[in-house]
């Protein structure tokens, strides 16, 4: 059962019309699973941004996705690691992760307790505050995902929830601008307490392979060129059979899958940002415009012309 506690009548404990519909919402961008995650893309967010305080201990299990937004996670109880492009996270109470837009993840839920945390989906393109205050995102996780908060700062980032959420909720004089405000204080601690100190946290709570996550590296700087997966294997100095396995035990999905997904998130971008789509595909890595589009429209439903125009309109 989820519970949305922050949004959850405290005389009666029911949903209202408008929680009944961001449960709604919730369920249909995060919880609509297929066997074949990776060919499904998650969510879309239409809004600045959305606030869930969820609980729940159901048996489930995610496969790897992506969203078109950014999401903050701060880790309240429970069992649970976190994969992110190859690195996989232990959380402990308290812990904060960010997720950047268009990263790969999903996370590995042991159900022997419940699962508790406030995750904040914020629009990378979130007009109500300077895009600046985006860049946590970024900053943070060149090197980790995961931030270990003290136990004063964990206070302190929990009351900053809190302000957002009694403004969010309340309709009092200037209530939107007090919100934004809110929202706005939020970001600019958690960019500062990122720039200010190393917050790196060690093993054994962060395991990785140093390889594949300097082989992800690559692929994500060399989208353009073709990479075949021979050529990868020469220059990581690993056989190609031994690379595909290697990958994608550590990642679980495939080398090939993994390239194609990157190429198309990139496709995306550069045809929101107005480039036609015979120069797109070519930036993307694909000789082969028939090839680009059906794998486009597998993707996101749509040819590249149809999403092009739509972003146009």
């Amino acid at each position: 059962m989820l519970l949305f506690s922050y949004y959850l009548c405290k005389k009666c404990f029911l949903l209202c019309k408008k929680c009944y519909n961001k449960a709604n919402l919730y369920k249909e961008v995060i919880m609509n699973n297929t066997e074949d995650g990776l060919n499904k893309r998650k969510g879309y967010l239409h809004q600045d941004y959305l606030f869930f305080h969820l609980r729940d201990q159901e048996s489930q299990t995610f496969s790897m996705h992506y969203h078109d937004f950014h999401k903050l996670i701060l880790f309240i109880e429970g069992s649970v690691t976190y994969c992110i492009e190859g690195k996989y996270y232990h959380l402990r109470p308290g812990d904060l992760l960010l997720v950047p837009n268009n990263a790969l993840h999903k996370p590995l839920i042991h159900h022997e307790q419940p699962y508790e945390r406030i995750v904040l989906w914020l629009n990378p393109h979130l007009h109500i505050v300077s895009e600046d205050c985006m860049q946590c995102f970024y900053t943070s996780c060149d090197q980790s995902h995961l931030l270990r908060l003290t136990t004063k700062n964990q206070k302190h980032f929990r009351h900053l929830l809190e302000q957002l959420e009694t403004s969010q909720k309340d309709n009092l004089f200037a209530h939107e601008l007090l919100e934004t405000v809110h929202l706005t204080q939020l970001l600019i601690w958690l960019n500062r307490y990122i720039l200010e100190a190393n917050h790196s946290v060690t093993s054994p709570d962060i395991v990785y392979h140093p390889r594949i996550t300097q082989l992800i590296d690559y692929i994500n700087i060399n989208l353009e060129k073709p990479l075949p997966i021979s050529e990868l294997a020469t220059t990581f100095y690993l056989s190609k059979h031994y690379l595909m396995h290697f990958f994608k035990t550590e990642t679980g999905y495939s080398l090939h899958q993994y390239i194609q997904k990157k190429r198309l998130i990139k496709a995306s971008h550069l045809l929101q940002d107005g480039i036609s789509p015979s120069e797109v595909y070519i930036s993307c890595g694909f000789t082969d415009y028939s090839q680009f589009a059906r794998a486009f429209k597998k993707e996101f439903h749509t040819t590249p012309k149809a999403y092009l125009l739509q972003y146009k309109n």
